[in-house]
């Protein structure tokens, strides 16, 4: 053993060329075998659905699934009568990652995760002799206080799938349209439910993502409600993140409202805290007082009457002052996860995000925030 010969050393892996080399080859077989076969099967033992994917899915397909599906009882069991690799959401693609990549292990097209989805929902109701359940929306004390002062569009946020972000005053007419990345079904804010029971309120996360909407009519003077979840620390961006705003898309010049937390710039004037800034021609912030916990939900209202603005966090006047208002007649597109320019959105969530085509009160702000502690 002493005078054995030790070999010479191995260079060391070049491993984006090795990546190169599997990813030529995955690209190979994927152009030699475009099309598969899938089976998708349903099951039913008495008053139990079962779903049987032949893939590894992710929890919201199987959320999908038991909510809509006809039995009481559902179950999804993965990797059954065969093995076709991830099987990624739709909107969940634009985050990337191994499980997205083209490849054996995750060959179906991005769409195909909604129509296994529709096509196992429909094998259920087969099975069950009736149709599948239609998800009604959580009911909370906040949303009943929210829809009793009338707001001019809700936006709850609570979506499974899709790319629409649902106004539930007037349907799709003052709805959004989500951009990527935006993943749903997060957990949302702890609120009450008039059942005595609490509820599973969803939430967005947003980590580039934003939702888009026309708000034709919404008038100079009004009021801007919702629940934000900042998950980025305050020292590692000039802004931590804007989470609305009211401006022409895209411009190079802003006008309107942008409503965000502070981060460095400014030697950290505005750090932790909510500010409003009114855009690039008129270079104006009103800066509030209570600083933003991190990764803790938080009650957000922004009003406008004129040039008077005040934010309120948390049930509470925050700060109050006079920014002179931007605002663009007939502009009526409004931004919420990010600024209207896509610099510096909220890394985080958001949810029941309502808009007023009037100044809410203190008084109607309170209540609504003490219709969480219900």
């Amino acid at each position: 053993m002493g005078d054995r010969e030790l070999p010479e050393p191995r260079a060391p892996f070049d491993t984006n060329e090795i990546l190169a080399e599997v990813y030529a080859c995955e690209a190979i077989f994927l152009h030699e075998t475009p099309r598969r076969d899938i089976p998708l099967q349903a099951l039913r033992i008495g008053d139990v659905g079962i779903s049987n994917l032949p893939f590894e899915v992710y929890g919201i397909t199987g959320v999908k699934l038991a909510r809509s599906s006809p039995f009481d009882i559902q179950m999804t069991v993965e990797l059954a009568n065969g093995g076709e690799g991830y099987t990624v959401p739709a909107n969940l693609h634009a985050f990337g990652g191994y499980n997205a990549w083209p490849a054996r292990s995750a060959a179906l097209v991005p769409a195909a995760e909604p129509e296994i989805v529709e096509i196992s929902l429909s094998l259920l109701e087969k099975l069950a002799g009736k149709e599948r359940k239609t998800p009604d929306p959580v009911e909370t004390h906040y949303s009943k206080a929210v829809f009793a002062d009338k707001p001019f569009a809700y936006w709850r946020m609570d979506n499974i799938d899709g790319t629409t972000c649902p106004d539930s005053i007037s349907g799709e007419k003052k709805s959004g349209i989500y951009f990527p990345c935006t993943a749903y079904w997060l957990k949302g804010p702890n609120l009450s439910s008039p059942t005595g029971k609490t509820p599973y309120t969803p939430a967005v996360h947003l980590a580039g993502g934003y939702a888009k909407g026309n708000l034709e009519g919404l008038p100079k003077n009004y009021s801007f409600e919702t629940w934000i979840w900042n998950g980025l620390d305050p020292e590692n961006r000039l802004v931590t993140g804007y989470f609305f705003s009211r401006d022409k898309s895209a411009s190079v010049s802003m006008t309107g409202d942008h409503l965000g937390i502070g981060g460095t710039n400014n030697n950290g004037e505005a750090k932790n805290r909510l500010f409003l800034y009114n855009g690039d021609e008129k270079r104006q912030m009103l800066i509030g007082k209570t600083e933003i916990p991190l990764k803790e939900w938080v009650h957000v209202v922004l009003t406008r009457e004129g040039d008077q603005v005040s934010l309120y966090v948390n049930g509470k006047l925050d700060t109050q002052g006079n920014i002179p208002s931007t605002y663009v007649p007939n502009e009526s597109s409004v931004f919420v996860g990010n600024r209207s320019d896509q610099f510096s959105g909220l890394e985080g969530k958001m949810s029941e995000t309502a808009f007023y085509d009037r100044v809410l009160t203190a008084n109607e702000v309170e209540n609504h925030w003490n219709a969480t502690k219900r």
